[in-house]
């Protein structure tokens, strides 16, 4: 991170290998050139090293891999024996290194060890306070030296994305600390930890004017600074990332959720103001969630005057404004998919259909005015059809009934002249 995208820091980064790779290079040093090695741990960054330095480390799992793994062979690693003995650990045990997977084991690893005493030392995890940390650390003029123990997740490694463990990061904290010895093994090392960064790319940033950069924020809706949210739903850290990103075809306009849900809401606030049929939305509570003008317009001229005030009505009280606002309590209730009623309002017919959108939490309905000429036609046709279909209906259980009646006649009958034909033929 700090050779890509904070350069001007790159020769202050310790010249040595991670604890990770000199572990490596300790244990080829002991076993042999020949052995393979793989990682095991929280740290899916440890991937790329291994890509990077496949002659020390073979292969890079986390935790998750390896429970993957474990489910896949149908082992049990509860039921594994656990030796009890100091010599569980091979070759030996960790001592102050078992810190490093906590923000300030490193620290406390090394301080014991080191020949300045001048030395301030601090510990910052989290990407977004490394950022915070190293945009303005040109300003330190102190004298002495400054350590700084940087490490991208939040916690340390214990917090790592290829951790299997989610509970309490004080827990875990305190499970490493607790672990720990206070004895420090010593080792003699025929090898160099020594290493540069010169094969690390500088990440170019584009520059983009602040015109451009306007102008991508407008297409998306943002024409001020109260407008850029910052919400992060597009994945990038704020609305002006973005538009630079988009600037850079990295991005698209349909990425930003408060666009799209904004775009949505002119959609359908435009499709509701044209249906000629009321519209309205309520909620559980019997507040408004939306309508449109029609609704206003069916229900008179205060409703109206009213929907001029209150667009759409929101969170209107319907108890108040409609005295249908029953059929919604029962509908909301119930959980009905579908309630069709007729009521008078005034001198017009009006005809409700109430839906359920979200069982027991929001209904919507649409009103139409039956004195309407293009309600009345439409009206008259589905109930026409409805008729007929219920009187196609009744024909067909009379025509089954008959039909079953007929059969049992004629069975009756056939059997009476059976019975008088044997009669005739005895006598």
């Amino acid at each position: 991170m700090i050779c890509k995208h904070f350069p001007q820091y790159k020769d202050h980064i310790t010249p040595f290998l991670s604890p990770l790779l000199t572990h490596c290079k300790m244990l080829k040093q002991e076993y042999g050139e020949d052995y393979k090695i793989v990682f095991i741990g929280p740290c899916i960054a440890k991937k790329a090293e291994s890509d990077a330095f496949g002659d020390l480390l073979e292969a890079s799992l986390s935790f998750k891999d390896l429970a993957e793994w474990f489910n896949e062979e149908g082992l049990e690693p509860d039921l594994f024996y656990e030796s009890d003995t100091e010599s569980g650990f091979v070759p030996r045990r960790a001592g102050k290194g078992s810190l490093y997977p906590i923000d300030g084991g490193m620290i406390a690893g090394i301080k014991n060890n080191a020949s300045t005493t001048d030395a301030v030392f601090m510990t910052f995890s989290g990407i977004s306070s490394i950022n915070d940390v190293l945009k303005d650390l040109n300003y330190y003029r102190k004298p002495g030296l400054l350590f700084l123990e940087l490490l991208a997740c939040e916690g340390g490694c214990v917090n790592g994305p290829g951790t299997k463990k989610t509970y309490s990061r004080a827990l875990k904290r305190l499970e490493i600390i607790n672990r720990s010895e206070e004895e420090v093994v010593g080792y003699q090392a025929d090898f160099s930890i020594l290493r540069n960064f010169d094969n690390i790319d500088v990440a170019h940033k584009p520059e983009h004017p602040e015109t451009k950069i306007k102008e991508a924020l407008n297409m998306i809706g943002k024409y001020s600074d109260k407008d850029e949210i910052n919400c992060g739903g597009c994945g990038y850290n704020s609305c002006r990332e973005f538009a630079k990103a988009y600037l850079e075809d990295k991005s698209e306009p349909n990425m930003c959720v408060s666009y799209m849900r904004k775009i949505a809401h002119d959609k359908s606030t435009a499709l509701l103001g044209k249906i000629p049929s009321g519209v309205l939305i309520v909620n559980e509570d019997l507040k408004v969630v939306e309508a449109n003008q029609s609704f206003a317009r069916i229900m008179g001229e205060e409703m109206e005057q009213l929907f001029d005030t209150i667009p759409g009505l929101k969170d209107a009280d319907l108890k108040k404004i409609a005295p249908f606002y029953k059929l919604f309590s029962s509908v909301l209730s119930t959980g009905e998919d579908n309630l069709e009623r007729d009521f008078r309002l005034g001198n017009k017919m009006l005809h409700l259909s109430l839906f359920t959108i979200q069982r027991n939490k929001i209904v919507g309905a649409i009103l139409r005015d039956m004195s309407q000429p293009f309600i009345q036609q439409e009206e008259v046709i589905n109930r026409a059809k409805a008729v007929n279909q219920k009187n196609l209906e009744t024909v067909q259980k009379i025509a089954y009934l008959l039909g079953e009646n007929a059969s049992e006649t004629e069975d009756m009958l056939n059997s009476i002249v059976e019975f008088y034909t044997l009669a005739e033929e005895k006598n």
